[in-house]
C-alpha cells in the first residue's frame, strides 16, 4: 500500500459512499434491508439491516488479516460502517439495556457478556 493518511483513506471511503452509486447498486437502505432479510431467513435469526454493515465490515477485517497492504480492504471497511450507521440513526432512540455482572449466567462477566471462552493457544506459542 502506498504511503497513505487516514484521512485519505476516510476520503476515499466518503468518496464511494456519497456519490450516487443507485444506478449500478441500487438504493442503499433498500440493499441493507434486502441482504438482512435474506441473512436472517439463511441464519434463522434476525438481522437488522445496520448489522449487514457491521458483518460487512468484519469481513473487510477478516481480509485485512491476509492482505493488510490493501488499501480497498481500510476504504470499505469505513464506508461499511458508515452505510450501516445511516439506518440507525434515523431510527428512534430505544436506549440501551447493558447487563450488569449480576445479571448475567454463571461463568459470564461484563467483559465478556456471550459467555466466550477462547481456547487454550499456549501449546502453540511455544
Amino acid at each position: 500500500m502506498k504511503n497513505v493518511t487516514r484521512s485519505e483513506i476516510l476520503d476515499t471511503a466518503k468518496e464511494y459512499v456519497t456519490k450516487d452509486r443507485a444506478a449500478q447498486h441500487g438504493d442503499m437502505e433498500s440493499n441493507l434491508t434486502m441482504i438482512a432479510n435474506l441473512w436472517s431467513v439463511f441464519l434463522e435469526t434476525k438481522i437488522e439491516p445496520h448489522q449487514v454493515g457491521v458483518c460487512m465490515t468484519l469481513l473487510k477485517i477478516a481480509r485485512i488479516k491476509s492482505t493488510p497492504e490493501n488499501a480497498d480492504h481500510w476504504e470499505d471497511s469505513c464506508g461499511y460502517m458508515a452505510c450501516g450507521g445511516e439506518p440507525i440513526a434515523k431510527k428512534p432512540s430505544k436506549g440501551i439495556s447493558v447487563p450488569t455482572y449480576t445479571d448475567m449466567p454463571f461463568g459470564q462477566n461484563s467483559a465478556d457478556p456471550v459467555g466466550y471462552v477462547a481456547p487454550d493457544m499456549s501449546e502453540r506459542l511455544t
